[in-house]
């Protein structure tokens, strides 16, 4: 048996990205509503909705005391004087001090990807289709038929 080596070609895609200063720092509408306490491994998160985006807090080990449902113009802070793990929440509703393993802020963007993923989109026509070629694909050469349209589709 011999091993080949198959150079790939170059995928080219538009660029779906977005830079800007503000992502590292606070949200516009910073206001966040608990959605989950004690989750795997001792997780706490936090959501606030700012029109087409969503921001989370996520704190993994949390240990400490009970937060209020809803927090509004939050700031985080690891706090350097004390031991590693050591947060500092500070908020309209007061200063909260905890423990935890991490915290991450993360900031979600669907319509920032929704022109790179409009060309595999699939038409009404093609929906009939699939639906047609899975219900054919219990039949003797149904796979063929449906890997021959979606060769053809992406091709």
């Amino acid at each position: 048996m011999r091993a080949s080596c198959r150079i790939a070609a170059a995928v080219v895609t538009a660029v779906a990205a977005d830079y800007s200063l503000r992502m590292a720092g606070a949200t516009e509408t910073n206001h966040y509503r608990v959605i989950e306490r004690g989750g795997p491994g001792g997780r706490l998160v936090l959501r606030a909705v700012d029109g087409d985006r969503t921001n989370y807090l996520v704190v993994a080990g949390f240990r400490g005391g009970d937060w209020p449902e809803a927090i509004s113009n939050l700031q985080v802070v690891a706090r350097e004087s004390a031991a590693a793990g050591s947060w500092r929440l500070s908020s309209d509703q007061g200063r909260f001090d905890f423990a935890a393993q991490a915290v991450d802020r993360v900031e979600t963007r669907p319509a920032l990807f929704e022109q790179l993923h409009r060309p595999f989109a699939l038409t009404a026509t093609d929906r009939i289709a699939v639906r047609l070629l899975l219900a054919l694909l219990r039949l003797p050469g149904g796979a063929r038929l449906l890997r021959s349209w979606h060769s053809r589709r992406g091709g």
